[in-house]
């Protein structure tokens, strides 16, 4: 694969990223659970992708931290999280401080919970 390929292979495993995560949360707004169950491992499918495509793999979703989509970045810092704890932190305590999405700001709560309860757990649930 060419070097511009492999840029816009990593700009389309990123944008169905963003865009699974973007309908789980409009999902969880309409209560339509089933649409959220299949968004999550497509979501997972996306990250993994990136670890073909992209020369650092999943830090490819470093830019998505500053998302303006507050569930977008929940979430890119969930899968960034096993290698940049401080950063996938700071993102989610910024949700927690200003956040207007709520199912963003719930994620966070859970997220949170479990990162410090059982890191190892976490990070091995979003690998």
């Amino acid at each position: 694969m060419t070097p511009h390929g492999k840029d816009a292979s990593t700009a389309a495993r990123i944008e169905e990223f963003r865009t699974q995560v973007k309908r789980y949360f409009h999902a969880d707004l309409m209560g339509d659970r089933r649409t959220m169950k299949a968004c999550l491992p497509k979501m997972g499918k996306a990250v993994q992708a990136l670890e073909t495509v992209a020369p650092e793999g999943r830090m490819a979703l470093v830019p998505l931290l500053k998302d303006p989509d507050d569930g977008v970045r929940v979430y890119a810092a969930a899968y960034l999280f096993g290698r940049l704890p401080e950063e996938a932190r700071a993102v989610w305590d910024d949700v927690l401080a200003g956040s207007h999405h709520p199912s963003a700001y719930l994620n966070v709560v859970s997220f949170k919970v479990i990162a410090d309860w059982k890191p190892a757990d976490f990070i091995k649930a979003f690998e």
